[in-house]
Formats: structure tokens, sequence, C-alpha cells
């Protein structure tokens, strides 16, 4: 059976990292697990190059961090995810067609200006 004891530090913007990484080091954390959420993937970057100068092996939910300098990452690829999606919305939009039934043009896409979802202007 593993000994495993959990050191959970949560922090509310970038400017907790430093305690952060305090609250570890005076805890003696043996290891960092980062989890996943929208101030972990922006402030990703910071927190690997904090993780590895205090030596603390480090598991990231994003592989962006580990192309900064963190450990590994069990996220997935965003960026590949992203052009999948791409692929498979043009595989339907080609599949449906995009042509308006009634006057057999393509279907002109909408704007929105002001909270407000208006018609684009054709050519």
């Amino acid at each position: 059976m593993l000994e495993v004891t959990l050191l959970p530090i949560g922090i509310q913007s970038i400017d907790d990292l430093r305690a952060a990484f305090d609250a570890m080091r005076s805890q003696k954390a043996d290891g960092l697990i980062s989890i996943a959420g929208n101030l972990t993937s922006v402030s990703g970057t910071r927190i690997a190059e904090l993780a590895l100068n205090q030596g603390l092996p480090s598991c990231y939910a994003f592989r962006e961090t580990v192309q900064a300098g963190g450990l590994v990452s069990l996220g997935p690829d965003r960026v590949w995810m992203a052009k999948q999606a791409a692929g498979y919305v043009d595989t339907r939009c080609q599949t449906r067609g995009t042509a308006n039934s009634t006057t057999g043009s393509l279907r002109t896409p909408h704007q929105f200006n002001h909270g407000q979802a208006t018609r684009a202007q054709s050519p």
C-alpha cells in the first residue's frame, strides 16, 4: 500500500503562487499535482518554473505546461483537439451542404454586435 499524504494548497490568483510554493517547501512536499483550471492554464509556465526551482516532480493537466518546463502531463493536447474538431466541422458542413434550399446561395453568417444578432451584408 502506498503511504501518500496529500497537502491541498489552493491559489486564488497568480499572486498566490509564491506563498503556495513556500507552503510546499515548509511542509516538505515531495511532488506537485496541478489541477486543471483557468488559473493553472494561464499561469502554467510560472508554476512549472517554481516547481523546477524547488526540485519538485510535477504533474500537469496541460501539455503546454510540460513544454514550458514541467515534468509530465496527463491531459489532452488542446491544439490537436481543436484541429480535430475543425476537421470534423468542415466534413459535416461539406456533407450536409451549406446552401440555402430556397435560393441556392450560401447561408449568410451571423454577426454579433452589442449583444444582438444581425445578418452580415452580402457582397
